[in-house]
């Protein structure tokens, strides 16, 4: 049976609540808009006792159960699913748990799926069967129900199992630490136009010059994306920024984007990318926009593979996932621009346990005294 309304919700929030304790889950549709439909929610208690509820139900009760800081809410792959009951909800989650990322503190990879993660620490095998289901439609069958409960019911088993590995490791207290960035209310925002530019696939062969008029291209079509609700490529596709970039139309009739919009918006936006160009045009290229190609600095690549390889052979000390510890562009930066508290690896616990060896490795390599970290910066989570 699907809860359909936030009165019949209630009740079983009230007991999730008074258990401190609940493992959440979502299921949205995702393939015409730009933001997710949601379909359904899937709630646990600790004993297994799962239910289903339909989006109508998604209301004050589920929003008192996100914000609730005496609740531990339970989820895999936890960023997506609470990014869309916050906007669903209006509430800003707290005292999230994420077992795909305590994961990589248990000694396994912070990427595992939730399938591979019960089927090695508690032999559990759940069934893929209906992945292309349709959650928006009406009425979902008795086997989908049962397989979307299957994605709740055993997180707080999955939980304790993972509490136990970080803790045999002394992880812990960082596990703890980088949850933390579940309260934020930023996590939750909605992308960045002026970011966008970064999805752009094919943008790292344009040259330095044209890569500030395509920040500005794919700002606006993230901007009509999000006002349109349509698919960011349905508004224009990467292929035609990069053409719009580089061959700089001067009139709408030259612009000739693929698209998928009708003739109003076409045209409104055609008229916007060319507005776009001449002003781009005029504008000096800031340093932060042109991507580092590595003939900047031909030691950069060899650095940054050094850097990689210590921070692998110390998440190895640690037992822990060493993507934990940085990303291939977090290592990037933290090598060109020096440490310090801007980068994941200058504060909190990645400064503690591998930040500051990492600053001394590359200053003894360059042949100055190691910049070590003179202050603490105000945010222990990762940002």
């Amino acid at each position: 049976m699907i809860i359909t309304s936030d009165t019949a919700l209630a009740p079983i929030v009230a007991r999730l609540r008074a258990e401190g304790i609940a493992a959440l889950d979502t299921e949205f549709v995702w393939n015409r808009t730009y933001f997710p439909r949601l379909g359904i929610v899937q709630l646990a208690a600790a004993d297994g006792t799962a239910w289903v509820a339909d989006a109508a139900a998604a209301g004050a009760a589920l929003a008192a159960l996100l914000a609730d800081q005496d609740t531990i809410k339970i989820l895999h792959d936890a960023h997506q699913d609470l990014t869309l009951l916050a906007s669903v909800t209006g509430a800003t989650p707290h005292r999230i748990f994420d077992t795909r990322l305590a994961a990589g503190f248990a000694g396994l990879p912070k990427t595992i799926s939730l399938q591979q993660a019960l089927r090695e620490l508690l032999d559990i095998n759940l069934p893929k069967t209906e992945t292309r289901t349709d959650w928006c439609r009406r009425p979902l069958s008795a086997a989908q129900i049962e397989y979307a409960l299957d994605d709740v019911r055993y997180l707080g088993r999955l939980r304790t199992a993972l509490l136990a590995r970080a803790d045999e490791r002394g992880a812990t207290a960082w596990l703890e630490e980088e949850l933390r960035l579940y309260d934020d209310p930023a996590y939750y925002a909605p992308p960045d136009p002026e970011a966008a530019w970064q999805r752009v696939r094919g943008s790292s062969r344009l040259a330095p010059h044209d890569h500030e008029v395509l920040r500005q291209l794919a700002a606006q079509r993230e901007r009509r994306a999000m006002q349109w609700n349509l698919p960011r490529n349905w508004v224009i596709d990467d292929e035609s920024l990069i053409d719009i970039a580089m061959r700089r139309p001067a009139s709408p009739e030259a612009v000739h984007p693929r698209h998928r919009l009708d003739r109003q918006r076409i045209r409104t936006l055609c008229g916007e990318l060319c507005g776009i160009v001449r002003e781009a045009a005029k504008v000096p290229v800031p340093r932060a926009t042109r991507r580092p190609d590595g003939r900047r600095d031909s030691s950069l690549k060899a650095r940054v593979d050094d850097a990689l390889d210590f921070l692998h052979r110390r998440a190895g000390e640690l037992r822990i996932d060493a993507a934990l510890l940085g990303s291939r562009a977090e290592v990037t930066a933290f090598v060109e621009a020096g440490p310090g508290p801007e980068h994941p690896l200058g504060r909190g616990w990645r400064r503690e346990v591998a930040g500051e060896a990492l600053a001394a490795r590359l200053a003894s390599a360059a042949s100055r005294p190691p910049e070590l970290f003179n202050h603490q910066h105000p945010s222990q989570g990762r940002a």
